[in-house]
This record gives C-alpha cells, sequence and structure tokens, in this order.
C-alpha cells in the first residue's frame, strides 16, 4: 500500500512542484483527504472493509492509503484538479474541468 505522502508526490509530478514552492504539503493533504471524501460518497463500496469507522480528517501524510493501491492514481488526479482549480491560468484553460470529469470517469468505469 502506499502512503498519503507518495499519492501527494505523484500529483506533484504532474503539478512540476517536486520541491514543494507552490503546493505545500499541508494543502495537498487536505485535498487528499477531501479525495477520500468524495469517493467514500461515489464508490461506498471500495470501503466495505471500513464501513462506519472512516474518517478522512485523521489521515496524515505517514499514513497509509484506506483504498486498493490501483486507486492512488484517482487520489492523486484530484489533488491535481484541486491545485489547478486553485491556479486562475488553469481554471481559465478548463484544465480543472477536464481533471474533474477524468477523476469521476475513472471512478465509475
Amino acid at each position: 500500500m502506499a502512503r498519503i505522502q507518495d499519492i501527494v508526490n505523484l500529483a506533484r509530478e504532474s503539478l512540476n512542484d517536486d520541491e514543494k514552492i507552490r503546493w505545500p504539503d499541508d494543502e495537498c493533504l487536505l485535498y487528499a483527504q477531501d479525495a477520500l471524501d468524495a469517493i467514500y460518497q461515489i464508490r461506498p463500496d471500495l470501503y466495505i472493509t471500513q464501513f462506519n469507522t472512516f474518517n478522512a480528517e485523521t489521515l496524515k501524510l505517514t499514513s497509509q492509503n484506506p483504498l486498493e493501491t490501483r486507486y492512488r492514481r484517482q487520489i492523486a488526479d484530484y489533488i491535481i484538479m484541486r491545485c489547478m482549480m486553485k491556479d486562475d491560468e488553469a481554471v481559465n484553460a478548463n484544465k480543472a474541468v477536464n481533471a474533474n470529469e477524468y477523476f469521476m470517469s475513472r471512478l465509475l468505469t
């Protein structure tokens, strides 16, 4: 299983922010928590072993990803999308909208 920090680092590759200049770890952690909450709402079946016990707010960067490893990319995509939404240039170019659509499509297929 991947740690949340590993997923944040995966998102950083696409954001070209390996030096953590634009997107601090704390902000990316909040986005990862939001991603896991969104996934829980869309696909509660992925949390079947944690039903009624999962709480994204308790996750830290050192925590293990509560989902199967194959879902790490979707969490990273959500982090990327949220970072792009905050970046005016990306929002104007519809990159954030496309990233959100990609996130949703990967969860529902």
